[in-house]
């Protein structure tokens, strides 16, 4: 586990404000010469990136999410997020995720949040991973579709966060009703990826399964509202009891 010192911190911080300020001149420039190539153009800018933050990390104690300098996700417990969306500038951050209250940092990633696009960004993985580093903890930014469901339809972006157990490499995972005829699927879901599946609206079982395989890794009863989306992480360890039980967990997403 890093430990990183405060001013390690606030020089990073600083290089990417010069690195920000250099962003904005180029896109102002740039958007100074669209509009004087194009008469009539309108300068009215496109929505301002959202961004909300979530823990799927099974074997964390509350971590704190961190974008730039700006504490956004403060202790923040296996399977709870931020409140819902917020509303930021666009342009480059560092995104890190820390124990809470501390300095030992878990992941540090560096992104470009667009204009009218939504984010979720989660801490995939485990803090005990020992030799096995495909499997630690990690942040994961996914670009989310917050655009309304029509009809009786429920939207589902689905996050493989689950881990075997110790010794054993975790597969791609499939998604879907239970059975070998399921009404819907979605397969070949890689670790710390996801994959989107719109389904009836109603109540269904879900399962987890090992990827072309008829092994289960878990199992869920929901009730999905028409016309809503959800966050779907399946996550927890293989053969873990208690908070650490491989699960399958439903956040609701406001549409925007």
């Amino acid at each position: 586990m890093l430990q990183v010192q405060n001013w390690y911190r606030k020089r990073l911080m600083s290089t990417l404000s010069v690195m920000r300020t250099a962003a904005a001149v180029l896109c102002l420039s740039a958007i100074g010469l669209v509009l004087s190539g194009c008469p009539g153009g309108s300068s009215q800018a496109a929505p301002d990136p959202t961004i909300r933050f979530f823990n799927a990390s099974p074997d964390s104690g509350p971590l704190d999410f961190f974008l730039d300098e700006d504490l956004e996700g403060a202790a923040l417990a296996f399977l709870s997020s931020t409140a819902g969306f917020k509303s930021i500038e666009s342009g480059p951050y560092d995104i890190g995720v820390f124990d809470a209250g501390t300095q030992n940092n878990h992941d540090a990633i560096f992104v470009n949040l667009n204009r009218d696009k939504h984010y979720l960004v989660s801490s995939i993985g485990l803090v005990n991973f020992g030799t096995e580093a495909q499997k630690r903890l990690r942040l994961v930014l996914t670009e989310i579709n917050r655009n309304a469901v029509n009809g009786n339809v429920a939207r589902l972006i689905i996050f493989h966060a689950f881990a075997r157990e110790t010794g054993f490499q975790t597969p791609a995972i499939d998604f879907q009703n239970p059975g070998d005829n399921p009404q819907f699927k979605v397969e070949n879901i890689a670790f710390a990826s996801s994959k989107t599946l719109d389904v009836d609206a109603g109540t269904h079982d879900f399962e987890a399964r090992r990827n072309e395989s008829e092994h289960v890794y878990a199992t869920v009863n929901v009730t999905l509202g028409a016309g809503k989306i959800y966050a779907v992480f399946v996550t927890g360890i293989e053969n873990g009891t208690g908070a650490l039980a491989p699960q399958i967990v439903f956040v609701e997403i406001a549409p925007k």
